[in-house]
């Protein structure tokens, strides 16, 4: 179930009671306005389903997170429609600095951790 906010039809995760889900911080990631960050974009397309954004991620036991070949089939698509759009960077930068789910200027989850690790240890 998603929940259409914001940034054209781009949609937040929803959770079994139909409010956002939360993050990793314990907030909610609909807590922070989506900027307006132009029309025309790929994620706004009425032929563009807003949940391809948001893949699901399976638990295994004993080894956390892991994609399933349908996921990162996902992924890579949702990836695919953001390396077409002019918004890339301020959109990757947004989410990184909100800590959003999903997709966004074409990363993913993992992919802004990984960046806000680097850019903590090139800080230091």
């Amino acid at each position: 179930m998603t929940r259409a906010i914001g940034l054209g039809r781009l949609a937040r995760p929803a959770g079994p009671d139909g409010e956002p889900a939360l993050h990793r911080g314990g907030r909610s990631s609909a807590d922070q306005p989506i900027p307006d960050f132009g029309s025309g974009l790929p994620c706004q397309d009425p032929d563009v389903d807003p949940d391809l954004f948001f893949p699901a991620t399976v638990w295994l036991r004993g080894t956390g997170p892991r994609e399933t070949p349908t996921q990162a089939a996902q992924i890579s698509l949702a990836k695919a429609l953001c390396s077409r759009c002019p918004a890339i960077a301020a959109c990757g930068a947004w989410a990184i600095k909100h800590g959003e789910l999903g997709i966004w200027g074409g990363l993913s989850e993992g992919d802004r951790g990984r960046l806000r690790k680097q850019r903590q240890g090139d800080a230091a």
